[in-house]
């Protein structure tokens, strides 16, 4: 649908306050994502963040059979964040495709442990802006995604 937008209209897909994200690179599909308009940056749930000397990140995701996994990659930058309890805190950033209604996007993820929260992945404002209408009355308007083995 066409929108207005800084005097212009443009088209943008509407999106609900729930939808379901793949990050192939990473081996994770079919995340229940919240779609968050006030959170900054996407985030995503990891354990034992490490930062290596040579420019990457290595981190542990959970697996769909409930065990963990090691990855390593490139950190895209270090920022600092207001996470959800109004801390600042310093967080690593990757870039990675990501799935969103058979469309693929780059994004950059912020690696945090989420532990405590509900979703494991935050799709934030700054993603969103310019390309989603939220509708926050619907959930997984744009559906799961096909997973071929």
């Amino acid at each position: 649908m066409l929108y207005p937008s800084k005097g212009a209209l443009i088209q943008k897909r509407l999106i609900g306050r729930n939808e379901y994200v793949s990050l192939p690179v990473l081996g994770l599909y079919n995340i229940d994502a919240k779609v968050d308009t006030g959170a900054y940056s996407c985030a995503l749930h990891c354990d034992d963040i490490v930062l290596n000397e040579d420019g990457t990140v290595s981190f542990d995701l959970a697996d769909t059979s409930g065990g963990m996994r090691r990855l390593t990659c490139k950190v895209a930058e270090k920022r600092h964040v207001r996470s959800s309890n109004g801390m600042r805190q310093e967080r690593v950033f990757i870039r990675t495709p990501m799935l969103l209604g058979g469309i693929k996007y780059d994004v950059e993820i912020s690696l945090a442990n989420r532990a405590k929260m509900t979703y494991e992945m935050l799709v934030g404002s700054a993603f969103l802006s310019g390309r989603f209408i939220v509708d926050v009355e619907t959930r997984h308007v744009m559906g799961r995604m096909e997973v071929h083995a």
